[in-house]
């Protein structure tokens, strides 16, 4: 099998982040005020506290998500592992064993519909504008996510797929005598670069 390294713009994912946030609020805000008759979309303190402690244990759970799609799809307990890029502010899940295509994709956005899509629809139709952010931010956090999926979808004639250890990245793999026209093998220079932008400031 020949390895291609597929690589998220980090600068991209992060203006994808602030859209997924902002539309989905939006269209939330619409439908509080037209169709649920919420009149008062104001945030007291107690709400930004609810909004910041939840937070974080959520995209814990995200994480965990992540797992549940990797062992459920196939992959071995050992073989996944949880981890941080502190500077980047990101946690991350991976594991090292190869999946299918489509198993793959469906551990990258599990955690969206789970903690985003579906619960934002459920807070904006029953509980108040607090969870509608909060969920927000659950689709916004997915923003890495919905991009490694879009790139995914992109490419022809994938036989496997192995997440990047430390990277919002991951590695296409193709049969030899298969190869896309635009096939470019990773290289020990691909990875290297790639180490350094997720490690730099």
């Amino acid at each position: 099998m020949k390895k291609e390294l597929v690589i998220i713009n980090l600068k991209k994912m992060n203006i994808l982040a602030i859209w997924l946030f902002i539309l989905p609020s939006i269209i939330a805000l619409i439908f509080k005020f037209t169709l649920f008759k919420e009149l008062s979309f104001g945030l007291g303190m107690w709400d930004y506290l609810i909004i910041v402690a939840l937070y974080p244990l959520l995209m814990i759970f995200h994480e965990g998500l992540h797992a549940l799609a990797f062992i459920t799809t196939g992959a071995p307990k050992g073989s996944v592992r949880f981890g941080a890029i502190p500077k980047k502010m990101m946690l991350y899940c991976t594991t090292n064993q190869p999946m299918k295509a489509s198993s793959y994709l469906f551990s990258l956005v599990l955690p969206l519909f789970v903690l985003g899509i579906v619960p934002l629809i459920v807070s904006t139709i029953l509980l108040d504008w607090k969870y509608c952010i909060l969920f927000a931010t659950m689709i916004s956090g997915a923003g890495g996510d919905v991009m490694m999926s879009l790139a995914l979808i992109k490419k022809k004639g994938v036989k496997l797929v192995q997440d990047h250890p430390k990277a919002p990245a991951f590695y296409a793999l193709y049969d030899e005598n298969n190869l896309p026209d635009d096939f470019k093998e990773v290289t020990e220079e691909d990875e290297i670069r790639l180490l350094n932008s997720i490690n730099s400031k």
